[in-house]
């Protein structure tokens, strides 16, 4: 097994930020730095309420439709969960309006965590950011995961150009970010795990434990890191990169997650779920 080391201890790769900024975004996007951290970017008071409103509104949550075996619950869809099922396209592109409403509703009366992410997207990228779009179909804004205890998310990649294996050239990401805000840790576990290695088609072929697209973390040929996310905390890594959620005790894990593309500073992010 890889050996881990403690992300927070390698300040070249890690941006420790007050706030979100243009210059660790596009630090990020070439690649100069491995993740960004802004810790309390979302009010402690504000992940009370959606976490209340959560806990007592469990039903509006369900598992993902292509992983029914792990106890991981989201509110919203991901476009990947149409993959290799391509009758749930009608339910994804149908699903915004839906969960515009439930994350409303669930964060009143506080602006949702991506409304404000998506807001500094806008005003600190020259180009700003927009959804993504697929066919003239705007893409779900994001999602809200909920990763309840014992429960480890293997090592994957997440990336758009293996989810559209037909999306024109010039609508490829240079990179691609995965963003997530945490409303609530395990009490202990529960670290993002990194590793910097991005297997491309061929490798990671060689990687693949045969579940859906998880990677066997004994095969991969370099060490990873580890972060412990707090609540309230901001944190985006590549999507390419390896990366994994390790198993935790204690409550159990809820963040609001999207991604965003990058395809050059005088083009806008886009982002999506």
């Amino acid at each position: 097994m890889a050996t881990m080391i403690d992300c927070d201890s390698n300040h070249d790769i890690v941006r420790f930020s007050t706030e979100l900024t243009h210059q660790s975004l596009s630090d990020l996007c070439n690649g100069d730095i491995l993740v960004i951290r802004v810790p309390n970017y979302y009010s402690s008071i504000a992940c009370e309420k959606i976490l209340s409103n959560l806990d007592s509104e469990q039903k509006i949550t369900e598992k993902y439709d292509n992983a029914p075996e792990l106890d991981i619950y989201r509110l919203g869809m991901a476009y990947f969960e149409t993959r290799f099922n391509k009758s749930l396209l009608d339910t994804y592109f149908s699903s915004s309006d839906k969960f515009h409403e439930a994350v409303e509703d669930i964060c009143y009366p506080h602006t949702t965590p991506l409304e404000e992410f998506v807001k500094d997207l806008d005003d600190l990228w020259p180009a700003g950011a927009t959804i993504q779009t697929l066919e003239d179909k705007d893409m779900m804004p994001g999602l809200v995961r909920v990763i309840l205890q014992d429960q480890l998310f293997p090592p994957h990649q997440d990336m758009l150009t293996r989810d559209v294996p037909d999306l024109p050239k010039k609508d490829h990401p240079i990179s691609q970010l995965a963003v997530n805000i945490y409303l609530r840790n395990f009490e202990e576990g529960g670290e993002l795990e990194i590793w910097d290695y991005a297997p491309d088609d061929t490798e990671v072929k060689q990687l693949y434990t045969g579940a859906h697209d998880f990677i066997d973390r004994n095969k991969i040929p370099v060490s990873s890191l580890t972060i412990k996310p707090q609540a309230g905390e901001l944190i985006l890594i590549q999507s390419s990169k390896l990366h994994s959620v390790r198993p935790g005790t204690g409550g159990n894990r809820v963040a609001f997650s999207c991604f965003s593309a990058y395809r050059g500073e005088d083009k806008p992010l886009t982002y999506w779920i």
